[in-house]
């Protein structure tokens, strides 16, 4: 397994989430509760502001390391607005797969050792024919449901890299979590596909 790039901290604070699996290169609000106002603050801290979002299988609290996923998705806080009740609602963007190897903290904030996952590589000719059949098969699926808005699909259209489509229609096909889950797990960008 590749080491944790430089840049990476060898420890992260982890942010167990249960309603939604978190891609790289996602942008989305996160309304914290006051109880992980832990992990967010620990994110703060670093020079970073990285940390993990594991999706979570524990219906309740307490959780326990292996009531997370361990392949999650490293985040980068780039807004925090607090409210009164002491949560907050931060804006982050998913940079890339992590594996969260083992704990090193699990209270106030979970915390673990981690590497970086890489993906294989993607590139060539049947490469780029399944993500302009995926590209033309999403169009054709969103006529008959629920439509996209427009800068999304002009998007889609300019995405060249294969994981990346793969995680882009993960997103927006509505899919079970567990689904969403494996999807995140396979490293295989055409696999994926």
């Amino acid at each position: 397994m590749p080491p944790t790039s430089p840049s990476i901290p060898e420890i992260l604070p982890v942010y167990p989430l249960r309603e939604q699996v978190v891609f790289p290169h996602m942008v989305l609000p996160l309304f914290v509760s006051p109880t992980g106002m832990a992990t967010v603050d620990a994110a703060l801290r670093s020079d970073t502001h990285l940390f993990v979002v594991s999706w979570c299988s524990a219906p309740t609290e307490p959780i326990f390391f292996e009531d997370l996923a361990h392949i999650g998705t490293l985040c980068r806080i780039n807004q925090t607005v607090r409210f009164p009740d002491g949560g907050c609602k931060v804006a982050i963007e998913g940079v890339e797969r992590i594996r969260l190897l083992t704990p090193t903290q699990m209270t106030p904030a979970i915390s673990a050792r981690d590497e970086v996952v890489v993906e294989e590589d993607s590139r060539g000719l049947v490469a780029e024919a399944l993500a302009q059949s995926v590209n033309a098969l999403l169009k054709i699926a969103l006529a008959y449901g629920r439509p996209l808005p427009g800068d999304v699909l002009k998007m889609i259209d300019q995405i060249d890299d294969p994981g990346r489509l793969a995680d882009l229609v993960a997103v927006y096909l509505n899919l079970p979590l567990k689904e969403q889950q494996r999807l995140l797990e396979l490293l295989n960008p055409l696999e994926r596909l």
